[in-house]
């Protein structure tokens, strides 16, 4: 697999507490042209949000068969599912 992934912006406001994350794509891997794939072609993608609270979203599948999840930290029980 191919994972390729970017920081949201916001890395310069942490001091001022504005929400900041990363996103990412998960692709099968293909040798001969990596990093080639399609975003509809992906196999997973998702995202994460860092703040006074962390969040993280996840979707697994393609067209009518995908499935997004998403989870909330909370630290009386790790994670919750959102």
């Amino acid at each position: 697999y191919e994972i390729a992934f970017d920081p949201l912006d916001g890395s310069s406001n942490l001091d001022v507490s504005v929400p900041t994350g990363s996103i990412f794509g998960i692709a099968q891997h293909t040798p001969d042209k990596p990093f080639s794939t399609a975003g509809t072609n992906l196999v997973a993608a998702g995202y994460s949000v860092y703040s006074s609270s962390l969040e993280f979203v996840i979707s697994i599948g393609q067209g009518s068969d995908a499935q997004a999840v998403g989870f909330t930290f909370c630290a009386d029980v790790d994670f919750l599912t959102s």
